[in-house]
């Protein structure tokens, strides 16, 4: 009998100090430990990595180079240069192009750290829908952010209608562009 006690006591030096246990104390230990955790019945070795690639470019093509220096070299849009009617259109075009990706990038980034932050367990004493309602709350100027972009895009693509509607009497004038009517292609005859 005094052999299984000493046997079931397990020893631990400490710095210097001895700490006893048996391995009953353990086993309970444990259980108390695993009995707590909020995370039962999953691998804790499971790992969520998120890259982000941020692309810069120089000068698109098309951009231009002239009044705004430097500017084009930072911006996706280009250079603010409006020296004749293309110059508007080209620039309205590129601004949708870029706020088109900006809109779809955001809401993308909206929904990866929605998802992320789910995952997260909910700390000792809160609720599984109290740390998506976080979550949400977290993500939302993300979702807002996209909304703006997509907003943006739209203004964009309405400045060169605005444009031509506001300014035809000149353009009309100056041998501007002219509406162009679709060629009709006759093939049976």
């Amino acid at each position: 009998m005094a052999t299984n006690a000493a046997r079931n006591l397990h020893t631990v030096p400490t710095s210097g100090t001895r700490k006893t246990s048996s391995t009953k104390a353990r086993q309970q230990a444990r259980q108390r430990k695993t009995a707590n955790s909020t995370t039962k019945n999953r691998t804790t070795n499971k790992q969520r990595n998120i890259h982000i690639h941020v692309h810069k470019t120089g000068n698109q093509s098309g951009a231009g180079g002239g009044a705004a220096g430097n500017w084009s070299r930072s911006s996706p849009i280009g250079d603010a240069e409006f020296l004749s009617a293309g110059h508007v259109r080209a620039f309205a075009e590129r601004g949708r192009k870029a706020m088109r990706q900006a809109a779809m990038d955001f809401s993308y980034a909206h929904e990866a750290l929605r998802a992320v932050l789910r995952e997260v367990p909910p700390p000792q004493g809160e609720h599984r829908g109290q740390m998506y309602m976080k979550a949400n709350r977290v993500a939302r100027s993300l979702k807002r952010a996209a909304n703006a972009a997509q907003a943006a895009s739209a203004h964009s693509a309405r400045t060169w209608p605005a444009y031509l509607r506001e300014y035809e009497p000149w353009i009309n004038a100056m041998g501007g562009p002219k509406p162009q009517t679709p060629q009709r292609h006759n093939f049976g005859a």
